[in-house]
């Protein structure tokens, strides 16, 4: 739907916008606030979860009610495709596979 809010990113299920500083997720479908309240809020490609960040530094996933299901303690977290993204945690060299649960993913 149109909306007067400025569009900074979407995926097939949400829209981000920074309304006076805050980042707030909104469905497509109903144009309805889903999540807000973080410094920093991305979409993923996969419905009901989000990255999130306080500090822009230390990244996590979280779902459409807030829910913590990875913690905030990755340097970087890629968009999900065919249901897995690569991350990284802080302080280590390690590249994980993790699945939309938060689950490492082992080959």
């Amino acid at each position: 739907p149109f909306t007067d809010r400025s569009i900074l990113v979407n995926d097939n299920y949400y829209y981000i916008t920074d309304e006076e500083g805050t980042y707030k997720a909104y469905d497509i479908k109903n144009n309805k606030l889903i999540i807000s309240g973080y410094a920093y809020l991305f979409v993923t490609n996969v419905e009901n979860l989000f990255k999130v960040s306080e500090d822009g530094e230390n990244f996590g996933l979280v779902n459409t009610k807030g829910e913590i299901i990875l913690p905030m303690e990755y340097g970087y977290i890629t968009d999900f495709q065919n249901g897995t993204a690569s991350a990284m945690k802080n302080n280590s060299d390690e590249e994980i596979i993790i699945n939309s649960k938060g689950e490492k993913i082992t080959n």
